[in-house]
């Protein structure tokens, strides 16, 4: 793969990957962005994250959207979660910081608005607890946390009781096999979050078959930080 970069379109990636996410006057070759894109799968790892380091910017941001990379950058982002390649959990848990990273910008929200499923299959497809370990379940449970906090802030989901369902669904699928008590913490608290934010959202939440007790079985089982935050969601599911 490294014969489709000289050492320019090298340069231009390594810029990328040290872009302050505060700049506003950037310049991008898009083509050499998009090469990216067409990195072997077993040697994909240092790709995602540039993309991860440089998604940071609003401005680039801005640009991906006006150049239309956005669709195929989660095709990208989809594709690295295969599990038949090489680093396989290594390259699904940076996938998921990029879709976490989206959130930190306003253009990134802006667009989250219209991908919100994507995000969903990046942190979901595929997903395998066999191989997990801390850094990747704080990737996966922080792009679906930033997923459930922006709809509950969101004018215009009130009403998305499908998307709403899918969310609760894959919280709940990883609250089963996570381990580590801050993903755990915060699955909890993206649960809690969906259930402020109206009654019908609360009201889908209580109604996934053994949820309830998954949370009471996850509040045991964790530190003192996961049981009083399910202790403090159960509370509020049940009021």
């Amino acid at each position: 793969f490294a014969a489709k970069l000289d050492a320019d379109h090298f340069r231009e990636v390594e810029n990328l990957a040290n872009l302050d996410p505060n700049a506003t006057d950037i310049r991008c070759d898009f083509n050499v962005f998009k090469k990216l894109f067409d990195w072997p799968l077993d040697f994909i790892f240092p790709a995602i994250d540039v993309v991860r380091l440089a998604i940071r910017n609003d401005q680039f941001v801005k640009l991906l959207n006006e150049e239309g990379i956005i669709e195929p950058l989660f095709d990208f982002l989809v594709a690295t979660t295969a599990t038949n390649v090489a680093k396989s959990a290594a390259n699904h848990m940076l996938a998921c910081r990029v879709c976490a990273n989206l959130f930190l910008t306003n253009r990134g929200r802006d667009i989250v608005r219209n991908y919100s499923d994507r995000i969903i299959a990046v942190a979901m497809d595929n997903y395998s607890s066999s191989d997990s370990n801390r850094n990747r379940e704080l990737a996966h449970s922080a792009a679906l946390s930033n997923l459930a906090l922006y709809i509950s802030r969101c004018h215009g989901f009130e009403t998305d009781n499908e998307l709403i369902s899918t969310v609760v669904l894959s919280v709940a699928e990883l609250l089963c096999q996570h381990k580590e008590d801050d993903s755990l913490v915060r699955l909890l608290t993206a649960l809690g979050t969906l259930g402020s934010a109206s009654p019908v959202h609360k009201a889908l939440i209580v109604s996934q078959d053994d949820l309830l007790n998954t949370i009471r079985v996850v509040g045991q089982s964790g530190g003192e930080n996961v049981a009083q935050t399910a202790k403090q969601l159960l509370h509020h599911l049940q009021s």
